[in-house]
């Protein structure tokens, strides 16, 4: 599906195939068929993780992605949703998403739908060779 020196058709006739096998709702199944006839096929992850993300913005889910130098414990993430919560209105449900990246050295970065926070020891290093290097 992904290889662009397929003919559409082709493509068509394979999408129109996974999406009866996989017994899809009609709709959806439509869906796709107007996807692959436009030669958007490339597009279905972008299609689909927009789709997500409007369905998680309508049933309230606000989704906070927290990275951190190292894995956190259970009492540390038990913590830090607490310390979220205060983030989400009433009748919205958060959700938490850990990533670990060793390169921010230490701290966390916090982004939450539209809001991003940054309290990484790699970027404090970072402004801090800024102030120095400006100062001189």
């Amino acid at each position: 599906l992904s290889d662009p020196s397929q003919q559409r058709q082709v493509k068509i006739q394979a999408m129109s195939h996974i999406v009866k096998s996989q017994k899809y709702d009609p709709i959806t199944a439509n869906f796709f068929g107007i996807v692959a006839e436009n030669g958007r096929l490339s597009k279905t992850n972008k299609i689909l993780n927009a789709f997500n993300k409007l369905m998680k913005a309508h049933k309230g889910e606000i989704n906070f992605t927290v990275t951190t130098a190292t894995a956190l414990d259970a009492a540390s993430q038990k913590e830090l949703k607490a310390a979220l919560a205060g983030f989400v209105k009433k009748g919205e449900t958060l959700t938490l998403e850990l990533k670990v990246d060793p390169e921010i050295l230490g701290g966390m970065l916090v982004d939450m739908e539209d809001k991003f926070i940054d309290m990484s020891t790699v970027s404090k290093i970072t402004k801090y060779e800024q102030v120095i290097t400006e100062a001189i």
